[in-house]
C-alpha cells in the first residue's frame, strides 16, 4: 500500500525526534563519566608527576589530551542538539547589535588577522538571540580563520531583504577557500576541510550555521572561486519586527 505524503513527513519527522533525543542522550550521559575520568587523570598527574619515567609521562600528556578532547567533542554534539530545543528567548533583536558583540568577543582573532570588516545596515527580527548570536559569531569566526600566515583578513557582510519576509546575509572574505566539491559535507558537525594542527577547531561551526538557518526555514550554502574567494550565504525567514 502507497503511503501518504502526510504519513511519509509524520515519519520523517518522528526519526528527526528520535535523532534529536540520541544525540542530546549520547552527549549528555556520556559527560559525566569522561568529566571523571579527566579529572583522575589530572589529579594523578599532579601528585605523581614526579615518580614518572620520561615514557611515562608521555603516555600520560596524551591520556590528558585524549580525554580534553574528548570533553570538547562532547560540547559540540551537546550545544548541537540543544539548537534544536524550543527557545524561551524569541524577541526582536536588532543583528547590528549581534554583530558588535561577536566583533567584541572575536576582537584578538581580528587584530590577529589584521582585518578590515565592512558590514551592511541589518535588520531587526524576531528570533532567538542565542540563534542568532551563535550564528553570527561563528560566520564572523569562520571568516577570520582561515587565511595565510600574513594575509589581511578583508571581510564584508551584505544584507538583502527577500519577497515573503526572508533576509539574505552573505559575508565575503579572502581566505584560503577550500574544494567546492566538498561544500555539503563541510557543513556536517564535526567535520573539517583543513589541517587541524595549522587552523585548530573541532568542526562544528558550519553545522551550527546551517542547523540555525533550517529551523528558520532559511539554507547554508558555501561558494569559493579563486578571483572572488569565499562566500557563505545565510536565508532565514522569521518575522521582521
Amino acid at each position: 500500500m502507497t503511503r501518504t505524503n502526510t504519513e511519509l513527513e509524520a515519519e520523517l519527522e518522528a526519526l528527526r525526534n528520535e535523532y534529536k533525543e540520541f544525540a542530546y542522550v549520547v552527549s549528555h550521559d556520556f559527560a559525566g563519566p569522561l568529566r571523571q575520568a579527566e579529572g583522575f587523570a589530572k589529579l594523578l598527574h599532579q601528585r605523581y608527576a614526579d615518580a614518572f619515567d620520561a615514557k611515562a609521562k608521555t603516555h600520560f600528556d596524551y591520556l590528558l589530551q585524549a580525554t580534553e578532547r574528548g570533553q570538547a567533542l562532547l560540547e559540540v554534539m551537546l550545544k548541537y542538539a540543544r539548537l534544536d530545543a524550543p527557545q524561551r528567548d524569541v524577541e526582536p533583536v536588532d543583528l547590528n547589535l549581534i554583530w558588535q558583540e561577536c566583533c567584541k568577543r572575536l576582537q584578538s582573532l581580528i587584530t590577529e588577522r589584521d582585518a578590515r570588516l565592512t558590514c551592511d545596515t541589518l535588520p531587526v527580527l524576531r528570533a532567538s538571540r542565542m540563534h542568532m548570536h551563535t550564528l553570527f559569531y561563528h560566520l564572523l569566526k569562520n571568516a577570520l580563520q582561515y587565511h595565510e600566515e600574513g594575509c589581511k583578513a578583508d571581510i564584508a557582510l551584505t544584507y538583502l531583504a527577500l519577497p515573503g519576509g526572508g533576509h539574505r546575509f552573505e559575508i565575503l572574505d579572502n581566505g584560503i577557500g577550500f574544494n567546492p566539491e566538498y561544500a555539503e559535507r563541510l557543513m556536517i558537525i564535526l567535520t573539517r576541510g583543513v589541517d587541524p594542527s595549522a587552523y585548530p577547531g573541532m568542526g562544528a561551526g558550519l553545522a551550527y550555521i546551517r542547523k540555525i538557518a533550517r529551523i528558520y526555514q532559511g539554507e547554508l550554502t558555501l561558494e569559493f572561486t579563486p578571483t572572488k574567494g569565499t562566500t557563505a550565504c545565510v536565508t532565514l525567514y522569521p518575522t521582521t519586527v
